[in-house]
């Protein structure tokens, strides 16, 4: 090819093993003297090209792409917990990672949950440095808002590192270590591919912590693929395009729910009827996320109606696509809890959670219509 010439996509490396000259060039590789890859379980092209866009965006020093955000989150606590050590995590958490929190309870990790929308609680909480604080920006799946300015000082007071999932808002409205964070972890399944046709997970953070999280990606062999690394590369190309326009039409139709019958609540940082509106125009003054969640009258029986009059509306238990999808929490991410445990953190019978798209809100609306008449 001609040296002015190159192909202006990038390539995909598919090989899951890297050939080497001699002994000599193997110990090499080992002793870090020279770069390039050994077992695309260690480390890929792909992957390298996707950790470091993720890791601009973040404005981090470095990024580790894995298979999934739970692997992410699960490399970040075989990173950081284990028995003896101490785990202060929100109560407003994603199902499974409450299920995963509990999984290393078991085995010997402390832990103790406070109120992300009451910093004090945590100062009283860390009495010393704990290993590990987690909290989500913004909750899944009743959009709640964390402090994270509040909670990172804290945090910062103490030595103890604080890990933030950013799935909700990306790097687009919040980049969390800029707010102080130490690490952000993001499933980048979600908006961040944007098209759900790959699954991957992303940890980022500052030089201080690198060492001490990357070997267990390799370890617990939590690795990423090599073409769902190139469809994320990808995705990130229109990101911001999205992610705007799917925010701008989650707050058109937080509005709009707000005269619908059959509605008995709503959920989006852009209403100011929302308990954490103020926070989120000091945090996020640019848009929040592309996230509604609302409450329905007739409980189970009442989503059930919506699900099955909106047509061209999918019952999908993901977000992030570029067309609106719904989900039924209490069915999916957080079926694992007990009703008494789901009731406790407000997600009832009637609780559906809305992906807005970027398709016009006339069509959103429309679908959305013909629900809420079932359920009226």
């Amino acid at each position: 090819m001609h040296d002015k010439i190159w192909p202006l996509a990038s390539a995909i490396y598919p090989s899951s093993v890297y050939n080497f000259t001699d002994i000599d060039d193997l110990d090499s590789y080992f002793a870090g003297s020279h770069g390039g890859y050994l077992y695309a379980r260690d480390g890929h092209p792909n992957a390298d090209e996707l950790a470091q866009q993720l890791a601009e965006y973040h404005l981090a020093d470095w990024a580790s792409v894995t298979s999934s955000g739970m692997s992410a989150l699960c490399a970040l606590f075989l990173s950081r917990l284990g028995p003896g050590k101490h785990l202060l995590a929100s109560r407003w958490l994603y199902g499974k990672t409450i299920l995963l929190i509990r999984d290393f309870e078991n085995r010997g990790t402390r832990v103790t949950w406070f109120n992300p929308d009451h910093p004090d609680e945590l100062r009283s909480l860390i009495t010393q440095t704990a290993d590990l604080v987690l909290v989500e920006s913004i909750s899944n799946p009743l959009v709640r808002i964390a402090d994270l300015s509040s909670i990172a000082n804290i945090c910062s007071e103490s030595g103890s590192p604080l890990a933030v999932d950013n799935t909700f808002p990306t790097p687009v409205f919040l980049k969390p270590l800029s707010l102080g964070a130490d690490f952000v972890v993001e499933s980048l399944t979600k908006l961040i591919n944007g098209h759900s046709d790959a699954t991957l997970g992303m940890v980022a953070g500052n030089k201080k912590w690198k060492k001490h999280f990357q070997p267990f990606v390799s370890l617990y062999g939590l690795n990423s693929s090599p073409f769902d690394c190139w469809l994320t590369s990808r995705g990130l190309e229109t990101l911001r395009l999205r992610v705007q326009t799917s925010e701008e039409n989650a707050r058109k139709l937080a509005l709009w729910l707000q005269n619908q019958q059959g509605v008995l609540e709503i959920h989006h940082p852009s209403l100011p009827c929302h308990a954490d509106h103020s926070l989120a125009q000091r945090m996020m003054p640019i848009g929040t996320c592309n996230i509604v969640s609302f409450e329905v009258s007739g409980g189970r029986d009442g989503a059930q109606s919506f699900f099955r009059a909106c047509k061209n509306l999918t019952l999908s238990p993901s977000l992030g696509h570029t067309s609106t999808t719904l989900s039924y929490p209490a069915g999916t991410s957080h079926r694992g809890l007990s009703p008494e445990e789901r009731q406790a953190e407000g997600i009832g019978p009637g609780l559906i959670r809305v992906s807005t798209g970027i398709e016009p809100f006339e069509t959103i609306r429309e679908g959305f219509a013909k629900g809420l008449a079932a359920v009226s």
